[in-house]
């Protein structure tokens, strides 16, 4: 039954986050909609900021989950790279929590919001670091220094999270996101000489 209550109000607390954001949303409000006493909340997780850092820490790991779920579908590492991107590109839309906060970031939440999304970054690294390093030994990539290229690439995307803010259509923002990883893949890629 514990287990339940915690899921419901994590479930019912996110899409609240998402709709009216941190400031708005209160424990009333969630208790109510997730049919439990404001107390249970507090005796689960303390204040409506731990709920909040809660969901961004779970909206972090589903989204490395589905991400590393699908490069484990794709054989050449030049596939892996494209669902790496393509799936985080997406699935980021999909966190309305995380983005909410990078928007609309509150001050004081400032500092444990970035430890969960730093978090996040050094996983997304660590996956496009072992990438790299596959396709560097099959030939297919080329780079001085892969660590510094997938930090470089990290930090690329989270600068793509930035535009949705920027009033841009999804037809604009799929533009930019495949112009981004053709620039890209033009850097790392082995050149093919003809015979």
């Amino acid at each position: 039954m514990k287990a339940y209550k915690r899921e419901s109000i994590l479930k019912t607390a996110k899409q609240m986050f998402s709709r009216y954001g941190v400031r708005k949303t209160n424990l009333n409000e969630i208790a109510r909609m997730a049919r439990v006493a404001k107390a249970t909340i507090y005796n689960y997780f303390g204040s409506k900021e731990q709920v909040y850092f809660e969901v961004l820490t779970r909206e972090a790991d589903e989204l490395m989950d589905k991400v590393a779920a699908a490069t484990a579908q794709t054989k050449s590492p030049l596939g892996k790279l494209h669902a790496f991107y393509r799936t985080r590109f997406a699935k980021i839309q999909g966190a309305p929590n995380m983005l909410h906060e990078l928007w609309h970031g509150n001050e004081h939440l400032w500092a444990q919001t970035s430890m969960i999304r730093d978090c996040l970054l050094k996983k997304e690294i660590s996956l496009l670091q072992s990438i790299f390093e596959e396709g560097v030994k099959a030939g297919v990539f080329r780079m001085d220094n892969i660590f510094r290229t997938a930090r470089a690439l990290g930090y690329a995307l989270k600068g793509l999270e930035a535009a949705p803010a920027a009033d841009l259509s999804q037809e604009e923002l799929e533009a930019d996101f495949e112009g981004l990883f053709e620039l890209f893949c033009r850097g790392i890629m082995v050149e093919k000489r003809e015979a």
